[in-house]
């Protein structure tokens, strides 16, 4: 059975694409030299691929596998659900961030952000199980 999870946004996220978005505009309405211009494009771009990842994130469980899909932009990562040796909650000063982190047993990191940790990590700890 398949289960999916999606991505969290936190409020550091919504000020970088406020951020961006407010740059880019700048950027865009002060077009004296060419140089504003690409600059402004560029931002824009970024901006738009930001809440493309944002919104279009998703972790799904399929049997053994872990699937993540980082929006339409980036390659779709397949984690087979026995090499990950721990899934823990890593919490950053100023409750800027909140991730899961996953170690897997070849020794990598990967930073997820579902938008239920607990319920995450207890479907990985389900699924290592069964």
């Amino acid at each position: 059975m398949n289960r999916i999870f999606h991505h969290r946004i936190s409020w550091a996220a919504y000020a970088a694409i406020v951020v961006l978005a407010l740059c880019a505009l700048f950027f865009l309405w002060h077009r004296e030299r060419p140089a504003s211009i690409v600059v402004g494009l560029l931002l824009a771009m970024n901006t738009v691929m930001l809440v493309e990842r944002m919104l279009h994130t998703s972790y799904t469980f399929e049997n053994s596998l872990l699937r993540i899909s980082r929006g339409r932009f980036a390659r779709e990562r397949v984690i087979d659900i026995d090499h990950i040796k721990e899934a823990t909650i890593v919490r950053k000063p100023l409750g800027v961030q909140r991730y899961v982190l996953l170690r897997l047993k070849d020794g990598r990191e990967i930073g997820l952000q579902p938008a239920d940790e607990q319920a995450f990590i207890s479907e990985i700890n389900k699924r290592q199980n069964a």
